[in-house]
């Protein structure tokens, strides 16, 4: 975690506050840590909001056309 918290600017304390939801990150830590995880990791992960269904998948109609999920009905606070 030490390691991890050195390229995100940050110490391994802060990042164990914010994965364990005891503190809420700025803007400006999340984007580094999005960065450097290459997107695994999400503001929403951070702010505790999960997708009920992969967020990046489409989901098909009754028709056979693809639409976008709608991201309003595919959160889920945990």
């Amino acid at each position: 975690m030490a390691a991890f918290g050195s390229r995100v600017g940050t110490s391994a304390a802060t990042i164990s506050r914010v994965a364990n939801n005891t503190v809420t990150a700025r803007m400006s830590l999340v984007k580094r840590i999005y960065e450097e995880t290459g997107g695994q990791v999400t503001p929403n992960d951070l702010a505790g909001l999960y997708c009920k269904t992969p967020c990046h998948v489409r989901k098909s109609d009754i028709d056979g056309r693809w639409q976008e999920i709608n991201e309003s009905d595919t959160f889920d606070e945990q």
